[in-house]
């Protein structure tokens, strides 16, 4: 189990959901990352998934000092099939009606209507308020509700499978349990209360539940359904992303041994990270790196232009903990790689 911690700031993450099959062929696919230069190291973005990458003008420290990269494999590659489907993502037409729809649907006035345009959020959307919480409907589909009082010290939480229970039943009653899940964790949501450098509180806030969802076996990362309940039971925090997808393309899957030296490769030369259409994503650069897991994942990058298609494809997600040359902290780190032999 991973704790997330925060400082009075609260991350959630986005997800995909559902499939349509339909016949697949052979058809050229745009790269994996194509428009990671959107996102920056210093902001994360409710989109499916949620990252951080390395781009332009916010260099890592550690390429900044000129230190070498220390990588150590700790764990097995994966076993990878030699062919995977590459899927499009079919997103809802989003518009004035479409928000009020959803507004109406999970009980917010549909009066509190504001259209939205966030900067720190490649797509616009509609706000609505229902007391201390907030529901955005993205011009992606996406859909997120916040409760501006989620943060506060409970007296107490229920547990764990109480809050899976809380979070399915609450999923189920507007018809938003999403299909194909293939796994369901649970995270405490850890706050942590600072005065000047001086943490004075720190204590769990929350129980989040994510309902990973998959194809084809594999998961989709960064996707599912994602709910936080707080004291009482209460849902605080929700974010949902449903989209279809339909079979596009046969693509050929490049050895894990291959990904590994890609990956190595980029550490090298941390400048690849910020090419226009990179091989390699990743949310975090240290001197040294422990690699704890690898696995074969499906990840869609979002598109700035909601009108162009998005894909679904086949990556390597690299797992573990960077750390200081000297050791001294570690730090939780995620990056992915092309797994297309393009």
């Amino acid at each position: 189990m991973k704790n997330f911690r925060f400082i009075l700031v609260f991350l959630s993450l986005l997800i995909i959901n559902t499939a349509t099959f339909t016949g697949c062929a052979s058809k050229p696919l745009p790269p994996v990352f194509e428009g990671a230069r959107l996102f920056n190291d210093h902001h994360f973005y409710k989109s499916p998934p949620v990252y951080r990458c390395i781009t332009p003008g916010h260099q890592p420290h550690a390429y900044e000092e000129g230190w070498p990269f220390e990588v150590n494999l700790n764990t097995a590659l994966p076993d990878a099939p030699d062919r995977l489907t590459a899927y499009k993502i079919i997103r809802p037409a989003v518009d004035e009606d479409y928000a009020r729809s959803i507004a109406q649907r999970l009980g917010y006035n549909e009066n509190t209507l504001e259209s939205w345009d966030n900067s720190s959020y490649p797509h616009n959307g509609y706000r609505f308020y229902k007391g201390n919480k907030a529901l955005v409907v993205y011009e992606d589909g996406t859909i997120s509700i916040h409760d501006t009082d989620s943060l506060a010290k409970p007296y107490s939480l229920p547990t764990n499978q109480e809050c899976i229970d809380i979070a399915q039943e609450w999923l189920e009653s507007y018809d938003l349990y999403p299909g194909g899940v293939i796994n369901v964790e649970t995270s405490p949501i850890i706050v942590t209360v600072v005065q000047g450098y001086t943490i004075i509180d720190e204590y769990t806030a929350a129980i989040s539940v994510n309902f990973k969802i998959g194809i084809d076996g594999y998961e989709l990362h960064g996707m599912g359904a994602y709910i936080s309940v707080g004291k009482g039971g209460q849902i605080i925090q929700v974010n949902i992303n449903i989209p279809r997808f339909e079979r596009y393309s046969t693509v050929r899957i490049q050895k894990p041994e291959v990904a590994l030296s890609n990956f190595q490769d980029y550490l090298d030369n941390p400048q690849k990270f910020w090419a226009d259409n990179p091989e390699c994503l990743i949310d975090d650069l240290n001197p040294k790196m422990s690699i704890e897991s690898v696995s074969l994942k499906y990840f869609c990058m979002l598109n700035d232009d909601i009108t162009q298609p998005t894909y679904a494809q086949p990556v390597y997600v690299f797992e573990g903990q960077g750390y200081h040359e000297d050791d001294s902290e570690a730090y939780s780190f995620v990056g992915r790689v092309d797994a297309v032999s393009r």
